[in-house]
């Protein structure tokens, strides 16, 4: 997974390469590997622009979430079923 930093959204989100997403194929990530990933890949790009007062924002931790199971979800690394029912993690509440 390539995290790139874009000034004017924040961040984007896309796979590094066509191996890697030939690998997601085959294994559904379950929801521990996710939520795991996304504070490891997706937080700090959310500290770092959105939380510089060190105040928790959640609804752009919220959005990341969203926009991050969205990818996943048409990548194939998760279901259609997961993306519809797994909630935020508490990182983002």
């Amino acid at each position: 997974m390539l995290i790139e930093f874009c000034g004017k959204c924040g961040y984007t989100l896309s796979m590094a390469n066509a191996a890697t997403q030939s690998a997601r194929e085959d294994v559904m990530m379950t929801k521990a590997q996710v939520v795991a990933e996304f504070k490891e890949s997706v937080l700090p790009l959310i500290r770092k622009q959105y939380e510089q007062d060190r105040q928790r924002d959640l609804p752009a931790r919220r959005e990341a979430w969203n926009n991050y199971t969205d990818m996943l979800c048409k990548d194939g690394s998760i279901s259609d079923h997961a993306y519809a029912t797994w909630v935020c993690p508490a990182c983002c509440e």
